[in-house]
């Protein structure tokens, strides 16, 4: 590994635009080496003694490895190649963040809602239904009930399903599985986002929606920065912690008595909360991927 700390930041066509730039803005400004690669200048190698990253063009091994990688990869259907390299690079045990294992388990919600079970923190209930299986749900269903994309990302494909009906009807169209979930009442329109880095709190932000029951920026929310209780906080930590989620976010529903968790984003944008909470959250980054290679 190179003496001097240098970083790769992965994209691909589908990766955020505004964090891409933010990270290479900053970068510029710290004099932080932070170099733009795609999937597509590798070529991948193992051998009995040693994994390779040669350059594709050259066919020539790559000597100098970045001591951190910055992945601004999110789905794996759209951009598998990225994953296969985010697999070989994490086999080099490169600082990656984050690593294609717990993005993946961020990415699959149900697989969340198992983690946060087995840590009994407190999420909806939730029922995975399989395209093509008999529908049995019905009876165990309270309605309005929530129905969403076991993988969906910003809030898309999120409805709130008012009978019994109209659950049915749905479920017979999807292609992919699909969660079926209790419904939050008192978080109709809002949720809290708790923003973490390296197991440490970046701030909460409130999301809220005056037009819809989904509080998702993307979707038309507007948000703020709040304070919740220190404990949340802590169930924020030890679930990321437990997903080995270096950057990411948790949101959380407001319920009747309790905070209730919503999901985890391996991959949060930064443009909201940049806006809210006057923080340089890119730079946050650098400085301490920076930092741990330093100390690595």
């Amino acid at each position: 590994m190179s003496k001097t700390p240098f970083g790769w930041l992965l994209v691909t066509k589908h990766s955020n635009e505004y964090k891409k730039r933010r990270l290479i803005e900053e970068a510029e400004r710290a004099a932080i080496d932070l170099r733009v690669v795609t999937p597509d200048q590798f070529l991948l190698q193992s051998t009995s003694s040693k994994n390779v990253i040669r350059d594709i063009q050259t066919g020539t091994p790559i000597e100098e490895l970045p001591t951190f990688v910055i992945s601004l990869v999110v789905v794996e259907e759209k951009d598998p190649q990225a994953f296969v390299l985010m697999e070989h690079l994490a086999a080099l045990d490169l600082l990656l963040i984050n690593n294609p294992t717990s993005v993946r388990h961020a990415n699959d919600k149900m697989a969340t809602y198992r983690t946060a079970a087995k840590m009994q923190i407190r999420i909806p209930t939730t029922f995975l239904h399989i395209p093509g299986t008999l529908l049995t749900l019905q009876e165990h269903i309270q309605y309005p009930c929530v129905i969403k994309p076991n993988k969906g990302l910003k809030g898309t494909g999120v409805e709130l399903v008012q009978n019994v009906e109209d659950l049915t009807t749905h479920l017979n169209t999807v292609s992919e599985p699909t969660l079926v979930q209790e419904a939050i009442a008192e978080s109709s329109g809002k949720d809290v986002r708790v923003l973490m880095l390296g197991n440490k709190p970046l701030g909460s932000m409130l999301r809220e929606s005056n037009t819809s029951f989904t509080s998702n920026i993307a979707t038309g929310g507007s948000a703020k920065m709040t304070t919740i209780n220190p404990s949340y906080v802590d169930i924020a930590t030890a679930l990321l912690k437990k997903m080995t989620i270096t950057f990411g976010s948790v949101d959380f529903l407001y319920g009747k008595d309790e905070m209730v968790l919503c999901e985890v984003n391996a991959n949060p944008g930064l443009k909201m909360f940049e806006a809210v909470s006057n923080r340089n959250i890119a730079k946050e980054i650098l400085l301490y991927c920076t930092k741990q290679s330093h100390t690595s």
